[in-house]
């Protein structure tokens, strides 16, 4: 996360900083993302970026998580609205966050971070998979902007585990894992379809989807 040197810029310089940034990355993969194009588009030394950040990861994962926090609101509102059924929420959460990702403003970014996911950054995406240091780090960075709750936190308190044959929270971690999983590999399907016949068919998407949460939480066999 940001350094607290960038945190004491100004809100303008970090806007700048942060805008040549997504801007990068909404042109390029992070694997293929360059450093010297941010502090050029932002009109920074490069060695002021290494001040503020570790490196091209860093300031990625922070702009993933600025942009997944409307994503994430929505996710706790459903949680609320079906009394924390998991399964629910998800069928419900799935037209907002594909509305978002694939068609929102930060629909660039999204694409190549979606196209170039691997296991890692798929766990580095989800609050709930972070290890005890980066959710430390994750909250020290949501004090720097006032945050009044840990959506963590609020996630996790908020799902009915009762309506769950999870026997304890490892398993529970896995199927939370799993049904994450299967929405990153639909919105993947979605790209596929675009890539293929120039639209995506939501109503198709949003069948598969619906589909493979009732084979995850009801079976298959007969």
């Amino acid at each position: 996360m940001p350094s607290n040197t960038f945190f004491r810029l100004e809100k303008e310089k970090q806007d700048k900083i942060l805008e040549a940034s997504k801007k990068e990355f909404s042109k390029f993969p992070l694997e293929e993302a360059s450093i010297a194009n941010i502090v050029k588009e932002a009109g920074i030394p490069r060695g002021s970026f290494y001040q503020y950040f570790t490196g091209k990861e860093d300031v990625f994962f922070y702009l993933f998580e600025e942009a997944r926090r409307n994503l994430e609101d929505s996710f706790i509102s459903y949680l609320e609205k079906t009394n924390g059924d998991l399964f629910e929420t998800f069928k419900l959460f799935f037209y907002d966050f594909s509305k978002e990702v694939l068609e929102g403003e930060n629909k660039d970014f999204f694409r190549h971070t979606f196209l170039h996911m691997n296991y890692t950054r798929s766990n580095q995406m989800m609050v709930s998979e972070m290890s005890e240091e980066e959710r430390q780090r994750h909250l020290n960075h949501r004090k720097h902007h006032h945050q009044d709750r840990d959506r963590y936190e609020k996630i996790m308190s908020s799902i009915n585990k009762e309506k769950l044959n999870v026997k304890n929270e490892r398993e529970f971690k896995m199927l939370f894992h799993q049904l994450w999983s299967m929405l990153f590999h639909t919105i993947n399907e979605a790209y596929r379809m675009r890539h293929v016949s120039g639209s995506i068919d939501y109503k198709q998407l949003a069948s598969d989807f619906y589909l493979k949460l009732t084979w995850l939480q009801f079976g298959v066999t007969k």
